[in-house]
């Protein structure tokens, strides 16, 4: 069994080892993790709009480890959330 507070600022990588940040919001429904926020680690830089975000959905998940939690994505482009910003800082399209 998994925590959310086990999600709490874990980085998460892609399968080939890749950062794509530290989770800093988890959703969920019913009771079911739905999607991982990640991305800028300090709170400070997301409440002023500067830090960039993104949104992986939990059926990407391929693994949590004690330090990273795994995920199944593209290399180039992590999948993100309508209208928020991609790891590349540009925005995605509504």
């Amino acid at each position: 069994m998994i925590r959310l507070s086990d999600l709490d600022d874990k980085m998460i990588r892609t399968a080939s080892g890749k950062k794509l940040g530290r989770v800093h919001d988890v959703s969920a429904k019913d009771g079911q993790v739905q999607w991982l926020e990640y991305g800028s680690r300090s709170l400070l830089e997301r409440l002023r709009g500067k830090g960039k975000t993104s949104r992986i959905s939990w059926s990407d998940v391929r693994e949590v480890s004690r330090d990273a939690i795994v995920v199944d994505v593209s290399e180039d482009e992590p999948r993100a959330r309508p209208g928020t910003r991609r790891p590349s800082g540009r925005r995605s399209a509504r």
